[in-house]
């Protein structure tokens, strides 16, 4: 029997290292130099906002293609463009290194994976009920930053706080606010990112 052409969601991936950030009362990293070395480049990512969606749910029983494999190519410009392992790599579901908000005494956790020309994220904030309340009080909006191994943002993310959702973590039971999305997002673009990097405002 022919592989379905169609994309499915896997296991995560091992956890890739990101930038720190100050576990101070200050909202900025800690790493100067990864900080500066982003400020003296000229390299301005383009900033797109993402869209509330039913993303990233769990992984389904493959479903028998309705085309033969050889026909799917031909319908799917992505299979025609770039090859089906690489696809496959791509839309596999990604867990990156959590980020600690010190100020709030919470975490950041963020997962993505991408599928025909969009990069699929949820972003989750993890704390007690009082410091998520807090966090809510004190910021309107959480900067998710796609970083290549140099720390250049290659795309960037505006999420609403009050647009997160309210809901209670499989780690432990441990409180979370979370948003699910998607932004659009090249493959190259994608196969670049390295880490992430967060700010809060």
């Amino acid at each position: 029997m022919k592989k379905s052409g169609l994309l499915r969601l896997v296991l995560m991936l091992p956890l890739l290292t990101a930038c720190g950030l100050d576990n101070g009362s200050s909202n900025q990293p800690v790493d100067t130099t990864q900080q500066n070395a982003a400020e003296s480049s000229n390299y301005e990512p383009p900033k797109s906002s993402i869209k509330r969606g039913g993303l990233l749910s769990k992984a389904q029983s493959p479903k028998k293609p309705t085309q033969p494999a050889e026909q799917q190519a031909t319908t799917d410009p992505y299979l025609a463009r770039y090859d089906k392992a690489r696809l496959d790599k791509a839309a596999t579901m990604h867990s990156w290194s959590k980020l600690s908000i010190g100020s709030h005494g919470v975490e950041a956790y963020l997962t993505t994976y991408w599928a025909r020309g969009l990069t699929h994220i949820r972003a989750a904030v993890l704390g007690s009920r009082e410091n998520l309340s807090r966090f809510q009080r004190d910021y309107e909006t959480l900067i998710v930053h796609l970083q290549d191994d140099n720390c250049n943002s290659l795309r960037i993310a505006n999420i609403p706080v009050k647009m997160m959702k309210q809901e209670t973590s499989a780690k432990g039971g441990i409180p979370t606010l979370s948003y699910e999305g998607q932004l659009e997002c090249s493959l190259e673009e994608y196969e670049h990112v390295a880490q992430w990097f967060l700010e809060w405002n």
